[in-house]
């Protein structure tokens, strides 16, 4: 599962130097965590060019209550709510940093161990007038197994093209071996006194 990331500078540095078509939203995401319902930023396929844009965190489910977040990369063609994003309009999000929480509630982070930015496999579509978009799950390796057994499908930045243009090429993305990430776990200090 993702549920919550980070999104700082470097990100949007990556956003600048991946996308021919910046809408000048990007500019206004606050850097920070981003979680659902918030405004991040994704790259999306415009005709022949990458394009930089702002989506809402969340899928509005048929019944237009239930926000999907992620979607299961095993069944995305066969489940109705996502198939037409995934043979139409797959994204990525540039990240930082993702977060996951174990059962003790214990925040984890999680991030390249070569690189600042962190592109995760998602699809968008527009619901309404709003552009919103929901992240790809797999399931998780063996650093993210203490923590969750989901995490993201992550796109490697030479495959961004391909992830967005080639649904082929998508398909094999999604169960292709993933980098080992880092991870980071934020313990709560208790008192005893």
């Amino acid at each position: 599962m993702c549920s919550r990331y980070g999104y700082y500078e470097k990100a949007l540095d990556e956003t600048e130097s991946l996308a021919a078509i910046i809408e000048k939203g990007v500019y206004e995401v606050p850097f920070g965590e981003i979680g659902p319902v918030d405004n991040g930023v994704i790259l999306r396929g415009e005709k022949d060019s990458i394009k930089a844009d702002v989506a809402r965190f969340g899928w509005l489910g048929s019944d237009n209550r239930t926000l999907l977040i992620n979607a299961r990369s095993e069944t995305i063609k066969e489940k109705p709510t996502f198939s037409k994003g995934f043979e139409r309009h797959r994204c990525v999000i540039p990240v930082n940093e993702y977060f996951e929480w174990n059962l003790r509630k214990e925040k984890a982070s999680f991030a390249s161990s070569r690189e600042d930015v962190l592109f995760l496999a998602g699809i968008c579509d527009v619901r309404g007038n709003m552009l919103q978009f929901t992240v790809l799950t797999r399931d998780a390796d063996e650093v993210m197994k203490p923590v969750h057994d989901r995490m993201p499908v992550l796109v490697s930045r030479d495959a961004i093209g391909e992830w967005i243009f080639d649904q082929k090429s998508a398909e094999q993305i999604m169960g292709a071996p993933q980098e080992e990430l880092v991870r980071n776990i934020e313990y709560e200090q208790l008192s005893f006194i």
